[in-house]
């Protein structure tokens, strides 16, 4: 718990320093090189935090109650995202777009997160016996990770199951911009209601999927997938404000159900109860894919930006197939107590 307590404060640091540089220089000259800076330390920190706050998650919880506690946590956060966007609104009405107003945004946030960081001091994990003697950490343990974690079949089924959901969140960096430019789209709504459907749908499916705990942990994913399809399929034949939000619903309703059932999925593929390995390794190997969507999807509609409309309704459909392509994988994959090899 406590290193689960220091990620997450190195994390916060960067951003509570880049609240402290804005506010201490008055100069505009090397603001975006210091953000970009400091907003590489942070990913670096987040990069730290991610797999070990993920395997602390499915240590606190048995493995009856995981799903359940996961979204609860799920539906809080995005509760309080919403009380956040409302913050920074009437932050940002009170003070105009000011230096003043991002420092204290962002001292705020770094604030928060190191204060909150020590509320895991209360939060007790489950019994470690089987890891207690076991040594962790250095280049020899990556390693050995990377091998456990290659051959075991379910592991690797799961990876490529997870490139759907990745092509998802392609979608929701693009379609904002497709409803703006092409579908005479006001950008108040796209930054608006876009996102409060999304939040509001995360929310739903967190107590549907989660809380209530309905259906088994494949069938969450198998729903996660015709959730996210149909929303971007909508999108590819209708282009008005109501397929948009229906899409933004849609889409933000089956991210939601992959964001709690995914670490309890890697506990038990992995089928031990440290299973940090799995987490740290995941991102690595899905790189290629985390990186090279986002980039391949602006090049292509930059490429073919004289189609117009096309050019996203195109991009649209290809992350859809990959959506069903990735069903494929889910289909082979079997959630058990011990890792298929």
């Amino acid at each position: 718990k406590y290193i689960v307590i220091a990620v997450h404060v190195i994390a916060a640091i960067p951003l509570f320093l880049y609240g402290f540089f804005i506010h201490l220089f008055n100069s505009d000259a090397g603001i975006i090189n210091s953000f970009i800076f400091f907003y590489a330390l942070f990913s670096l920190g987040m990069g730290m935090t991610l797999p070990v706050w993920q395997n602390f998650l499915v240590k606190i919880f048995n493995e009856e109650d995981a799903i359940k506690g996961l979204a609860v946590m799920g539906i809080i956060q995005n509760v309080t995202k919403i009380l956040s966007a409302f913050i920074i609104l009437k932050t940002i009405t009170a003070f105009d777009i000011s230096k003043q107003s991002v420092s204290m945004i962002f001292l705020s946030v770094g604030f928060l997160l190191i204060a909150g960081s020590f509320m895991f001091i209360v939060a007790v994990e489950c019994s470690d016996e089987e890891e207690e003697n076991s040594s962790g950490g250095g280049l020899k343990w990556f390693v050995s990770s990377l091998k456990t974690c290659i051959i075991n079949r379910n592991f690797v089924l799961q990876l490529f199951s997870d490139t759907g959901y990745f092509a998802g969140g392609v979608v929701i960096s693009f379609y904002a911009n497709y409803a703006t430019e092409y579908c005479s789209i006001g950008k108040d709504i796209a930054a608006g209601l876009f996102v409060g459907f999304s939040f509001l749908a995360a929310i739903i499916s967190q107590i549907i999927f989660g809380y209530l705990d309905l259906f088994t942990l494949k069938q969450k994913f198998i729903f996660k997938k015709i959730l996210v399809f149909c929303g971007i399929s909508i999108l590819i034949f209708r282009s008005d404000i109501y397929a948009f939000l229906a899409a933004s619903f849609l889409i933000g309703a089956g991210r939601a159900i992959r964001q709690f059932a995914y670490p309890h999925a890697i506990k038990k593929i992995a089928g031990k109860n440290d299973a940090t390995g799995y987490f740290g390794v995941a991102p690595i190997l899905m790189l290629p894919v985390t990186a090279g969507l986002p980039l391949l999807a602006g090049n292509f509609l930059d490429y073919f930006e004289f189609l117009g409309a096309v050019s996203f309704q195109i991009f649209f459909a290809a992350m859809a197939f990959l959506i069903a392509l990735s069903s494929l994988f889910l289909m082979k994959l079997r959630y058990e107590s011990k890792p298929a090899n």
